[in-house]
Formats: structure tokens, C-alpha cells, sequence
């Protein structure tokens, strides 16, 4: 059970980021399924439109959560950005 009491943010998003990990796994996983399965269920069974569902689904998870992320501040009032993080950036002047 989880204890509600003492999550904190940085604990939400590593859970969504776990949930992001799972829902792109599955996500791969039915994409790569669906040739394999072609092969025994014909093309206008109802399998499909649930299947499609799931995929959606998943595709759903992995693209909203994902914007949250591991995010750490890089810059604060007190100790402000003065450098770029990567080449590709540029430079501050």
C-alpha cells in the first residue's frame, strides 16, 4: 500500500515516469504484435478495433506523460542560468 502521507512531487514523477516507461514498452510491443497476429486473426474481426484501442491508449499515456518528465530546476533567483546547458543552445550574452 502507499503511504499518501509523504509523496512528494519529485515521487509523482517518477511514478509517471515509470508509467511513461511501461505504457512506450507496451505500446512497442503491440506495434511490433500486429504482424504476427495479422497472420491468425482475419483483418475485420472485432479483435482489431479493441486492439487499435489499447494501442491508442498507450500512445495516449506515453505522449501526456511524458512531458512532465525528471525535470530539475536549473535556474533559481539566486544562482540564475549565465551558461547555455548544451552546444546546440548557443550562447547567453
Amino acid at each position: 500500500m502507499i503511504d499518501f502521507s509523504h509523496l512528494t512531487v519529485t515521487d509523482l514523477l517518477n511514478w509517471a515516469t515509470r508509467i511513461v516507461t511501461g505504457a512506450t514498452a507496451v505500446r512497442i510491443g503491440l506495434h511490433w504484435a500486429r504482424q504476427g497476429l495479422a497472420i491468425w486473426i482475419e483483418p475485420g474481426a472485432s479483435f482489431w478495433s479493441f486492439y487499435d484501442k489499447v494501442e491508442l491508449t498507450m500512445a495516449y499515456l506515453a505522449g501526456s506523460l511524458a512531458a512532465l518528465g525528471r525535470k530539475k530546476i536549473e535556474s533559481t533567483i539566486e544562482e540564475p542560468v549565465t551558461r547555455a546547458a548544451s552546444p546546440s543552445e548557443g550562447k547567453i550574452k
